[in-house]
C-alpha cells in the first residue's frame, strides 16, 4: 500500500465527514447564531452541498472502481471524473472563511505580520510547486514527442519516467 492510496482515502474520509459534520454545524444570520437543526440543513443545500457532492462523490466512484481492475477496464468513461477532481480548490474558498473568522480573534500586530509572513511562505512554495510540475510537464511531453533526449530520461538517477514517484 502506497503512501498517496492512504492519503487519498484519508483525504476522502475527511471530505465526506465534512458533509455530515455541515449538516449540523450552526452559522450565523445577521449576527445571529443559528442552530436549529432544518434551518442549517436548508442553508448548507442551499451554499455549500451541491459543490462538496461535485468533488465528493467522483472521488468515490474512481476510488471504488480503481479497485476492481475488471470494472475500471469496461468503465473508461470514469476518467473523466478525475478531471472533476480540480473541483477540490472550491474547497479552499470555505477555507478562507475560516481563516476570515479567526483573523478577527487575533488583537496583536505582531501576530498579524507573523500570519502575514506565513502566508507569503506558503504561497512561495505552493508558487514554486507550480513551476516545477510545468517543467516536468514540459520534460514529459518531449518525452511522449518522441524527442531523443530529454531532462527525465538523462538524469544522475537513471530514468526518472521509468518506475513511480512521488511528485
Amino acid at each position: 500500500v502506497t503512501f498517496t492510496l492512504i492519503m487519498d482515502w484519508i483525504t476522502l474520509i475527511f471530505w465526506t465527514g465534512d458533509i455530515g459534520v455541515s449538516f449540523v454545524s450552526g452559522f450565523y444570520k445577521n449576527g445571529e447564531l443559528v442552530m436549529n437543526l432544518r434551518s442549517i440543513a436548508i442553508n448548507y443545500l442551499m451554499s455549500w452541498f451541491l459543490v462538496d457532492l461535485i468533488v465528493v462523490v467522483p472521488d468515490w466512484v474512481t476510488s471504488i472502481t480503481a479497485s476492481d481492475q475488471a470494472v475500471s477496464q469496461n468503465m473508461k468513461m470514469l476518467r473523466a471524473f478525475r478531471a472533476l477532481r480540480i473541483l477540490r480548490l472550491l474547497r479552499l474558498l470555505k477555507l478562507q472563511r475560516l481563516v476570515n473568522i479567526a483573523y478577527d480573534f487575533i488583537s496583536s500586530e505582531y501576530a498579524f505580520i507573523m500570519i502575514g509572513m506565513l502566508r507569503l511562505v506558503v504561497f512561495i512554495i505552493v508558487l514554486n510547486h507550480v513551476i516545477a510540475c510545468g517543467w516536468f510537464l514540459t520534460g514529459k511531453f518531449a518525452v511522449d514527442t518522441g524527442m531523443e533526449r530529454s531532462w527525465l530520461l538523462d538524469t544522475v538517477n537513471g530514468d526518472m519516467l521509468a518506475e513511480p514517484k512521488l511528485y
